[in-house]
């Protein structure tokens, strides 16, 4: 098979908008440290999905609309942030319904 060049990007939410889980799909040219962040939409920290060393290649992570002691978010917008440690930074949007 053809090798695809990887670029450093979050890709889109699914489902978007979500009620119980959305999976967020990111892409990592190279191996190295990443953190997956979601926002509220006052740049307040909500949840840190990833935040760990990480092969090359295609990866996805579910955020389940909780926070980071459990609680569940409010409807609304949120925002992740896929960040390296050359920093790197990608950004999506994803829409909480409850």
């Amino acid at each position: 098979g053809q090798d695809v060049a990887l670029v450093f990007a979050a890709g889109p939410a699914h489902p978007n908008p979500f009620h119980t889980a959305a999976r967020i799909g990111f892409s990592l040219p190279l191996r190295g440290r990443v953190a997956i962040r979601v926002h509220a939409p006052d740049g307040r920290l909500v949840r840190t999905l990833v935040n760990q060393v990480m092969d090359a290649g295609p990866h996805a992570v579910d955020w389940d609309g909780r926070d980071d002691v459990g609680a569940e978010v409010p409807s609304g917008m949120y925002f992740y942030r896929l960040t390296g440690d050359a920093g790197q930074a990608s950004t999506g949007r994803v829409l909480r319904v409850r």
